[in-house]
């Protein structure tokens, strides 16, 4: 899968936030949060799931719906 790219994982620092209230827990090279409770996403506040919002350090620099795995690349402004 994408998160194990070497390339992809020293350009970006993925967080997966899981909503599912019986989401299992994840282990690999991205960040994974178990958020039931919706903090995530009352933080970010998406208009749909599954979204991508990219950050260059703090500042928020794409938002969009997450639809095809090609959409990465936005993130790293290699398309």
């Amino acid at each position: 899968m994408l998160y194990y790219s070497p390339t992809l994982r020293s350009k970006l620092q993925v967080e997966l936030f899981d909503i599912n209230p019986r989401g299992i827990a994840f282990s690999g090279n991205l960040i994974y949060k178990l958020d039931s409770n919706g903090q995530a996403v009352s933080r970010y506040r998406p208009d749909s799931l599954p979204y991508l919002i990219c950050f260059n350090e703090e500042k928020e620099r794409l938002r969009i719906v997450f639809a095809k795995k090609e959409q990465l690349c936005l993130c790293v402004e290699n398309c």
